[in-house]
């Protein structure tokens, strides 16, 4: 069976992703030596100061005080989440003892659930869902 040599369009891409790839890789080899004891030299100069997170460049409490300002500013920009509420309660705030008090109100027999601290009211009427 004769195979066909791929066009010129077809080895130019080639040669393309080929060039990229070792491009790539070059980079990721340079940057990971500038991290190693022996390029560190080399990364001050090129860097000023080096690497921030260099080993034995900042005092261990300094790098937990720059860590929690990172993730304070990451944390603000999400939005917190929405209040939830079922039954006329909110969930994760109300008490064992309101329910049960709104269950003996409403007549509901409610036992305790077999793993858990909540509690599981059987035939509650649709109305009050």
């Amino acid at each position: 069976m004769i195979e066909k040599s791929p066009s010129p369009r077809a080895r130019r891409l080639m040669r393309a992703g080929a060039v990229v790839g070792g491009v790539l890789a070059l980079f990721v080899a340079v940057a990971g030596f500038l991290h190693t004891p022996a390029g560190r030299p080399l990364l001050s100069k090129l860097a000023g100061k080096g690497c921030p997170f260099g080993r034995g460049k900042l005092e261990p409490a300094r790098r937990e005080e720059l860590r929690r300002f990172a993730l304070s500013k990451l944390a603000q920009t999400y939005l917190r989440s929405p209040a939830h509420s079922s039954l006329g309660f909110e969930l994760g705030s109300a008490k064992r003892v309101d329910v049960e008090a709104w269950a003996a109100g409403h007549r509901l027999t409610c036992k305790p659930e077999s793993k858990g601290s909540g509690l599981a009211c059987g035939a509650v009427p649709g109305a009050l869902l």
